[in-house]
């Protein structure tokens, strides 16, 4: 059961209407005193919101989302597994958003890092889990609610690592055609025992990777009320649709993730000549 404080503050809060869904980002963090300190790796699913009584079938493709108002909230509260500084809420009547539905999504993505983690290398540790309302355009409506654990059951547990920029991506597939209906989960922090020793991901960690996710989609498809029904899909910026995921696949390629090499600088060390 989940506990709730004091507002932060009482009054007036700014409204926001036309959001379509949230934006769930889990992040990592590499830990002090190991090189990975000052990384950080991010991955995560776009959730849509539908006016039916359920979520949207997977066969259904392309679907129009749900436009929502949320709210400013300021409020400190608790899960089972998490300290929650509360960013927005829903407003209105009718299929309103809940915290009980922002919950579930952070509890789900706990569920799949508890899945997950020893594929992961333990120079990281799993730094919190944020929610984003997220508008047409694909930004955020307002401030995300950050869901940070109170506990290290979810931490990677890999007691070696892949090269930092090194990532393992899973594509998402949808019923719809072409590149506008696949997206990708990029998984950073790699654990050394995904390789197999020919250079490519292990067939096992495949499947201990893929499995865990198609569980994590499947979790994300809600429908009961009160709150309101949602789904994972692929949101095509600039509109109110998007592709509802309905496969996970993995292949056998690694993918490299440069950007992430100027987050922890080189450490040189030089021979005179």
């Amino acid at each position: 059961m989940a506990s709730r404080a004091s507002p932060w503050h009482t009054g007036a809060v700014a409204t926001y209407p036309g959001a379509l869904g949230v934006n769930a980002q889990i992040r990592y963090v590499g830990k002090n005193g190991t090189h990975a300190a000052g990384e950080t790796w991010q991955t995560g699913l776009r959730i849509g919101w539908s006016e039916a009584v359920g979520p949207f079938d997977t066969s259904e493709g392309r679907v129009t989302l749900a436009e929502k108002t949320v709210a400013d909230a300021f409020v400190t509260r608790s899960t089972a597994n998490f300290a929650v500084a509360q960013g927005w809420a829903g407003t209105g009547v009718i299929r309103v958003p809940t915290d009980a539905d922002q919950d579930a999504i952070a509890e789900a993505f706990y569920t799949w890092a508890v899945a997950i983690k020893a594929q992961l290398s333990n120079l990281y540790e799993l730094g919190d889990v944020r929610l984003y309302p997220f508008t047409e355009d694909g930004t955020s409506a307002t401030a995300p609610s950050i869901y940070t654990p109170t506990a290290t059951t979810a931490d990677p547990s890999g007691t070696s690592a892949m090269p930092l920029d090194t990532a393992y991506a899973m594509s998402l597939g949808t019923a719809v055609r072409g590149p506008s209906g696949r997206g990708r989960m990029f998984l950073g922090g790699l654990s050394s025992t995904v390789l197999d020793p020919g250079g490519y991901p292990k067939t096992t960690s495949m499947t201990a990777l893929r499995t865990p996710t198609a569980a994590l989609v499947t979790a994300l498809r809600r429908g009961a009320e009160p709150g309101v029904p949602y789904t994972p899909v692929l949101h095509t910026r600039g509109t109110d649709t998007g592709s509802v995921i309905r496969v996970v696949r993995t292949n056998n390629l690694f993918e490299t993730q440069r950007r992430r090499d100027r987050q922890v600088p080189p450490q040189w060390t030089e021979t005179t000549i």
